[in-house]
């Protein structure tokens, strides 16, 4: 077998493209990481937006039970009865 020693500008170049290929596997590796983490993010947001749901459906109800349906004016605190 005959053995060719290859130029240090192509051993430069080769070597480049392989530093950039480790870099872009590292930034996918953490990108998948930020993602895991913002999904945890986002279903603990879903999470809260639902309580908040269920907290406003009781003050509904405990309102429509003290003053009866209607719209409720928050700059003047009235309720104009339907």
């Amino acid at each position: 077998m005959e053995r060719v020693k290859i130029s240090q500008e192509d051993l430069t170049t080769i070597n480049e493209l392989k530093e950039k290929y480790n870099s872009l596997v590292l930034s996918a590796g953490t990108t998948h990481y930020e993602l895991v983490i913002l999904q945890d993010r986002k279903l603990k947001i879903e999470d809260q937006m639902r309580q908040l749901r269920e907290e406003e459906d009781i003050v509904y109800q405990q309102l429509t039970a003290k003053y009866g349906e209607g719209t409720l004016s928050l700059e003047t605190g009235e309720l104009i009865k339907s």
